[in-house]
């Protein structure tokens, strides 16, 4: 206590604490003295057990002492964040969005392809009952009589390829040039009316696509049955040019291929002895390297037609054939390609290739009819 009111005193002198909190500080001492007598001398009588009782403290002997250099007062709680703790969270919040919108990202682009395949599936279906067909198809063509079996099935097989053609064309030049085998079927004149007459013209951006279009709307045993089935996001005009396409989820016109030669899945494995061509049933084209070819060199197998996306990186690189080709230059050959390296430099038509080039396979990407049908 003596400590305190000298303490106190240099405080006082100091200008630290006013006189009046001297005196106060003082006259608790005096008080705290005589009470520390009585104590004393009760003590040397014994301390009856119901004597005095312990007087309490003065409330102000135990407030702190003013601010001086030898008690300084205690620090007060933080109300805020230093900038470390700010920059930590930051980063922290940082991470977490990065992860969520990753993995948001990926869930966008897993429902994008499950879209993109039922829209493929739909086509791939009213497509291949269409395909089909052609293996009992009546070809409107003449065979004189006393013509040799065979003979006469190889010319059945190539007004059966014109017609597939001119009736499932995959480029504008199937449906403008003219057939030179069949007569051009009526609804071949609908494609024909329908491209003439686009109201900016028809280009080659997007043929692959906008041939297709009308193979399923036009050419459907009932146009509007065939449109129903598709919505309003699976039907564009990528090129404004009139002309429509079916769209992927990525917004991707979907390209078809009715003959993809160079084109290898397990739907259409390129292999003739466990997969001959179908519509060559007499073998009227070579099935080996070997055989005797009357109008060609590739050999024949079972092909399929192939309508793709080009998938998330909106990259095809599945080729397609050169912008000049014309199917009725080639007697309408399904199997060209090998034969003509100044037509076609990078191969067969569906061949995988690396358009433009970049070093990257951006055709793995990709989601095609062969995935659904070889199922």
């Amino acid at each position: 206590m003596v400590n305190s009111l000298f303490l106190w005193e240099r405080a006082a002198v100091r200008g630290e604490a006013t006189m009046a909190d001297l005196k106060s500080e003082i006259a608790n001492f005096k008080s705290l003295t005589a009470a520390a007598r009585v104590i004393a001398s009760q003590k040397a009588q014994g301390w009856p057990s119901l004597g005095l009782r312990r007087r309490a403290v003065p409330s102000t002997v135990l407030c702190p002492l003013p601010s001086s250099p030898l008690r300084p007062l205690p620090s007060l709680p933080r109300s805020g964040f230093t900038l470390v703790e700010l920059l930590v969270t930051i980063a922290v919040i940082a991470v977490l969005a990065t992860l969520l919108l990753g993995a948001l990202y990926t869930a966008q682009d897993a429902a994008r392809a499950q879209k993109t395949r039922s829209t493929i599936a739909k086509l791939h279906t009213m497509m291949m009952s269409r395909w089909e067909s052609y293996k009992t198809r009546r070809v409107p063509i003449t065979i004189p009589p006393g013509t040799q079996p065979k003979i006469a099935a190889r010319m059945r097989l190539d007004a059966l390829r014109e017609l597939m053609r001119l009736e499932m064309p995959d480029r504008y030049s199937d449906i403008i040039d003219n057939p030179a085998i069949i007569a051009r079927p009526s609804v071949s004149h609908a494609y024909l009316r329908k491209v003439t007459s686009a109201p900016a013209g028809y280009a080659n951006d997007h043929d692959r696509a906008e041939c297709f279009y009308m193979i399923i709307t036009l050419g459907a045993d009932d146009d509007d049955t065939a449109a129903d089935k598709f919505g309003a996001s699976e039907v564009g005009d990528a090129d404004g040019d009139g002309l429509r396409e079916f769209h992927d989820a990525w917004g991707t016109p979907i390209r078809f291929l009715r003959w993809a030669p160079g084109f290898v899945s397990e739907l259409q494995t390129r292999d003739p002895s466990t997969q001959p061509d179908p519509f060559d049933p007499r073998h009227v084209y070579p099935t080996q390297p070997t055989d005797p070819a009357p109008a060609q060199t590739e050999i024949t197998f079972a092909l399929y037609p192939l309508i793709y996306s080009a998938g998330p990186d909106k990259e095809f690189d599945i080729y397609g054939g050169e912008a000049s080709f014309q199917y009725s230059g080639a007697k309408n050959n399904p199997y060209v390609g090998l034969i003509a390296p100044n037509v076609f430099p990078l191969g067969q038509i569906g061949a995988t290739v690396d358009i433009p080039v970049n070093g990257e396979q951006n055709w793995q990407d990709n989601i095609h009819n062969h995935l659904i049908g070889s199922r």
